[in-house]
């Protein structure tokens, strides 16, 4: 961004990699509030003002959702223990998914390499019967 003391919605957007919808978006939820209009009918954002769009972007990013968001940006800096346990939560959840997909992909790769083995006819497809809940399928993970 320049050195201008007010910007725009597009700038603000720009300069935090989202669209103007986002930022709209952020708004009508309460994550943003609407800054004042100056100059006429266009509203004027401030730096700080694009500083919370790229924190929200940024926490999206971590996979934060919006409500975890919101209680994040009611917090201040006197607040880091809280803020700290709310990270470690989501570090919890994350790892836990991670685990889960893992899994995931072990069975998936189990039905490949069945299906791999078995032939290209559909009424021996291996995904087809762990689907249906074939044991003999089950039994392989």
């Amino acid at each position: 961004m320049t050195d201008k003391a007010y910007y725009r919605i597009g700038d603000v957007a720009r300069a935090a990699d989202v669209s103007t919808e986002t930022v709209r978006y952020y708004q009508r939820i309460g994550l943003l509030s609407l800054p004042v209009r100056f100059y006429g009918t266009q509203r004027r954002y401030n730096e700080q003002y694009t500083q919370r769009v790229k924190s929200i972007r940024r926490a999206r990013e971590l996979g934060f959702s919006l409500r975890e968001i919101r209680e994040i940006l009611s917090f201040d800096d006197g607040h880091c223990t809280d803020i700290q346990e709310l990270a470690k939560k989501k570090y919890l959840q994350i790892e836990a998914k991670r685990s889960d997909l893992a899994k995931i992909s072990h069975v998936l790769k189990n039905l490949l390499t069945a299906c791999a083995s078995e032939g290209p006819h559909p009424t021996q497809c291996a995904v087809l019967h762990a689907l249906a809940g074939d044991s003999k399928t089950e039994r392989q993970r």
